[in-house]
């Protein structure tokens, strides 16, 4: 009973360290190798078809860790625009269902 204490214990003093800790988010946290690409219509925009700050929120957290975003809508370019005034695309976005 005693060995497995100090196991247990053991192992909560390594959770604990503060290197692990740091290592363990900077592999969470690193996105770089990835390009997320969102439809709008039905996924992007909400009922109102507008980007929610929610998903506003979301998208900047993935920049902010090294991810790319961009669009692949069926929309033309001038209402894409508009919409999106909040969002910084880091890759070219696809329009027009890709013409």
């Amino acid at each position: 009973m005693e060995k497995r204490r100090e196991r247990v214990e053991e192992g909560d003093i390594k959770s604990r360290d503060p290197e692990a800790a740091k290592k363990k988010q900077e592999i969470q946290k690193n996105y770089s190798d990835y390009l997320l690409v969102s439809d709008m219509d039905g996924t992007l925009l909400n009922n109102q078809g507008l980007v929610s700050s929610e998903n506003i929120e979301a998208i900047k957290k993935f920049q902010s860790m090294g991810g790319q975003f961009t669009l692949a809508t069926g929309r033309p370019q001038a209402f894409t625009w508009r919409v999106l005034e909040s969002i910084t695309l880091d890759a070219p976005a696809i329009l027009y269902n890709g013409a």
